[in-house]
């Protein structure tokens, strides 16, 4: 069968697919939704359909063209080998298109097309820290893998990974890996945990404090306590939302020996004390000024993590008021659980300038609250994802210095 006949109906049925698909939910259940219904779909088909959905969700759908040739462009520009079975393109590629570095492929879009690869976010929403240009580029690339490995463990891993042969890259010393691996297959459980680069960049912020007992505000699945906790004895208390999320955090922590406190509590709301319950179940009563360290990881737009979630770029939208003040109220409601002189760590894994300087100045209201330190960990720049910080210290009222 001619080839750039079997493409084009790969693209029909990708239109179909996209013009089904709800803006703002997780593409990839309902694209295996989609090829569970469409069992006469062989792998072949699966996998082409795949790529072109998600390259037009990286790139296609802030090319001035119609949607048929944004699809088609766009998974030509991730997948320039295929030119062969594309047929006839708009605009028409270069003979020399399959042999063109990423770089090389932008400027002939740009120089094509009236467009530029910083369209794909708009300015008014990106933070003026944020290098509009690169940051769009980067998504443009496929992201590392990056592990928390303890010290204890580090030389092992490498050596394991070496090995069978995985190129790795380190940065601060923390160990990413240039392509997607079965690393349960090859590395000890207890060994490693999946963590981007940018989280644990956030958390080197506090190696000049000292701290015992922590507490993980949205915890999620606690990735961020746990790679305090395997470096140092420390009390860990997580709270979330979500009972079976915690759960997973409960089994990660006993996976690698560790103890911690949970809580199903919802931190929007004020609490004047918090139930948490050990590892037997059993209830310990929080209240008062407790913590040395507080972890408050809030709920978020996430836009500092699109490039593993590509599906989010082409509904682009300032979060809504309420998000905004969500992530103000669950600060302002750990507060009073922090002790005088506790260090409160504020993150979002968002590059939008409402949900992070502009929360700032919100908190900077808190007379309680001084501020020692914010600013972005640029992971664009790292093959990693983006993240915001504050690091706050907790003062008598009055006496901030």
């Amino acid at each position: 069968m001619n080839t750039a006949f079997v493409l084009e109906r790969q693209i029909e049925r990708t239109l179909s697919i996209l013009s089904g698909y709800t803006a703002g939910k997780p593409f990839a259940p309902y694209l295996k939704e989609y090829f569970r219904n469409h069992k006469q779909m062989g792998s072949r088909d699966r996998r082409t359909v795949r790529n072109l959905c998600y390259a037009w969700f990286r790139l296609g759908y802030s090319l001035p063209v119609e949607k048929k040739d944004q699809v088609r462009m766009a998974y030509l520009f991730f997948y320039p080998e295929e030119i062969d079975k594309a047929g006839e393109t708009h605009p028409a590629l270069p003979n020399v298109w399959r042999s063109l570095e990423l770089n090389e492929r932008i400027a002939f879009l740009e120089n094509t097309l009236e467009w530029k690869v910083e369209n794909m976010f708009p300015a008014e929403l990106l933070s003026k820290q944020i290098d509009r240009r690169q940051f769009a580029i980067y998504h443009l690339r496929q992201p590392y893998i990056w592990i928390s490995v303890s010290d204890k463990d580090k030389q092992n891993v490498k050596k394991i990974l070496e090995s069978n042969q995985i190129r790795i890259s380190e940065y601060e010393g923390i160990i990413g890996l240039e392509s997607e691996q079965k690393l349960d297959e090859i590395l000890p459980a207890d060994s490693y945990e999946i963590q981007d680069l940018s989280s644990q960049l956030t958390l080197l912020k506090l190696n000049d404090f000292k701290f015992y007992k922590v507490w993980d505000v949205c915890a999620g699945s606690g990735g961020k306590s746990l790679n305090l906790v395997r470096k140092k004895p420390l009390e860990i208390f997580a709270s979330d939302i979500r009972l079976p999320i915690l759960n997973n955090l409960r089994h990660r922590f006993k996976k690698h020996k560790n103890t911690v406190m949970t809580s199903v509590a919802d931190m929007e709301q004020a609490h004047r004390s918090l139930q948490f319950l050990d590892e037997n179940l059993e209830g310990v009563e929080i209240s008062g000024e407790t913590f040395d360290l507080i972890l408050v990881d809030v709920p978020c737009s996430g836009s500092g993590t699109w490039s593993r979630n590509p599906e989010h770029l082409f509904n682009l939208r300032k979060p809504s008021k309420s998000v905004l003040e969500k992530q103000q109220n669950i600060l302002k409601n750990a507060l009073p659980f922090a002790k005088n002189g506790a260090i409160i760590l504020y993150m979002t894994c968002s590059v939008f300038e409402s949900e992070n300087e502009e929360n700032l100045k919100q908190f900077a209201e808190i007379e309680t609250l001084e501020l020692i330190e914010s600013g972005y960990i640029k992971g664009y720049l790292l093959n990693s994802d983006s993240m915001f910080f504050a690091l706050f210290r907790k003062s008598d009222s009055g006496q901030k210095s």
